[in-house]
This record gives C-alpha cells, structure tokens and sequence, in this order.
C-alpha cells in the first residue's frame, strides 16, 4: 500500500460516498474506486461496502481507517519536523480535552497558542478521558488532559493538577456550604455515563462508607447536565469550572462534598512511542501556566 491509497480510503470512509470523495479530491471516480480496489487486493480484505444510501466500512475496513488516520498524522508531524528544519513552519498540534476543561480552557488556549507560535495550527478534541486516552495512543492526538488516567505502557500520565469536585444544585434548595456522603446518597444525581472519571470517584467515595449514589439520569453532555439541574430534574457532580459560560449559572449553587472535598486528579499525557517535538513541547508548557493561573 501506498500514502495516497490511505488518503483515499481515508477520504471515501469518512464522507461515505466515492462521489463527495471525488469531488473533494480532485480525483476521476474511477480512479478512486480502482485505487481502494487495489489496496483491498493488496490487503485481501473487503474494506468498504456500498449501498443504497452511499459507502460504510466492514469489520476489517474500520479497523484500517484507525491506523490509516494515525498513520497520516504521524506523517503530517515527521514533515512539519523536517521543515521546521529548513525554516518553514507549517507545523500542528492536536489536543484533547474533558468536556468540563474544554469548556474555560479552549478560548485561552487556542488564543495563546496562536500569539506565542501564529505559523502553527491547533485542533482541539473534546471527549471523555478514557476516549481521549485512545485517541493519544492511536495517534490522533499529540496531548491529553485526562482524569483517572488509566496505566498505558503506550502513554506517559504525569499528575499535574487536583480538581475539587462540587454537588451541583438549583439556588431553590435549601443552601449548606458542606453536604456529607450520608446526606448525598439520598439525592438525585444527573451524572454522566459509567465509565466516566468523576461517576467512578464518586462511587469509590461512596462505597468507602457502605453508600451508594442513587442516579437519575445518565448524561454525558455537560451543558445538558447542567440544563436539566436547572429544571430541577437532580443535581450533578463537577468541577467548579463547569458552569463557566453556562448562561443559568446563577440559577446553581455549589456544595462542598464531604468536609475535606472530593478531589479528581487530572493528568497530562503524551505518547510513549512518538518523540516529543518542540511545538508539543511549548504547547504543553502553555497548557500549565494556563491551568495553575487563578481565575
């Protein structure tokens, strides 16, 4: 197989159509097909499927489109290395983010990032920790901010940063500053989906003490988490920093969990099998200051 089968493949796979992938490319449909053809040769694998309503992936196809995207990337990283050699700075970044983070850390990132290096380009992936872990090892990212990191020998998780975790609440109920794990077990709780950092935390707290939390609604949205707080529908479990930018925010109020706080341990993670470059390098020394700078 060759890069630009990849790139091909790659294009018809994510617009579901040879058509659009034609159009995009630039690239004679026929061409286009007999090159995916002779990669799914080459591979002996049936990769895409068509019907009525345009082209889908098989079993063996979506396995390829993974590597194939990480493959790109690495390649995209090797030739912004070697011109930054020559002094041609086309060079991106990908980085992923929680969806609490994303939510105050976006803006002045992506506003930092382009004055300190303005002949670089940032993405930013938004997603739970462990979607994000996945994303970093399969090379779709060059940085991560993950909560919980789970132990990886394809990721380095260094530990930077404890967030407090706060119950969540309409301003209609009665306000303590402290609720304690007897009194949370007995309210609703708006909580995002199983595998999320926060709901395992919680869980592990709770389970300390002989409790369990009593769920509601599982959510994964943090704006819909919050709306439905709003509504009166549970409370939930965050960060302080995820009511920034929510427009009801002064319709919550927040309570401290336990006298001594729940706190998520928030990690900084790159890849063990991809040296690091002198962009990743600033972009995650940025990422520090803007995470230890008061709000």
């Amino acid at each position: 197989m060759d890069i630009k089968q990849l790139e091909y493949f790659i294009c018809v796979a994510e617009l579901g159509s040879f058509t659009r992938a034609s159009i995009t490319l630039g690239v004679a449909q026929p061409a286009l097909s007999r090159q995916i053809r002779q990669l799914e040769v080459e591979l002996c694998q049936s990769l895409l499927v068509r019907n009525g309503r345009g082209v889908y992936c098989t079993e063996g196809g979506t396995i390829l489109l993974e590597h194939a995207r990480g493959i790109m990337h690495q390649l995209a990283r090797a030739r912004g290395e070697l011109e930054r050699l020559r002094g041609i700075r086309h060079e991106s970044i990908a980085v992923g983010l929680p969806p609490t983070l994303a939510r105050f850390l976006t803006l002045p990132l992506v506003t930092a990032f382009h004055s300190r290096m303005p002949d670089a380009t940032i993405s930013v992936a938004e997603g739970l920790s462990n979607q994000i872990q996945e994303l970093l090892i399969k090379a779709r990212l060059d940085i991560a901010l993950l909560y919980h990191s789970q132990p990886s020998p394809d990721i380095e998780a260094v530990m930077f940063h404890e967030e407090e975790l706060f119950l969540i609440e309409c301003t209609d109920v009665s306000y303590q500053p402290v609720v304690t794990l007897e009194e949370l077990a007995a309210i609703p709780l708006v909580m995002p989906s199983r595998q999320h950092a926060f709901r395992i935390l919680l869980e592990e707290a709770m389970s300390a003490s002989h409790l369990m939390p009593r769920y509601a609604v599982d959510v994964d949205g943090v704006s819909t988490i919050l709306e439905l707080v709003t509504h009166g529908l549970g409370s939930a479990i965050l960060p302080k920093n995820a009511i920034s930018n929510f427009a009801q925010a002064n319709e919550l109020q927040l309570r401290r969990i336990g006298p001594e706080g729940l706190f998520a341990r928030l990690s900084l993670a790159t890849s063990t099998r991809r040296p690091h470059t002198m962009l990743q390098k600033a972009t995650i020394q940025l990422i520090k200051e803007l995470m230890t700078t008061p709000s």
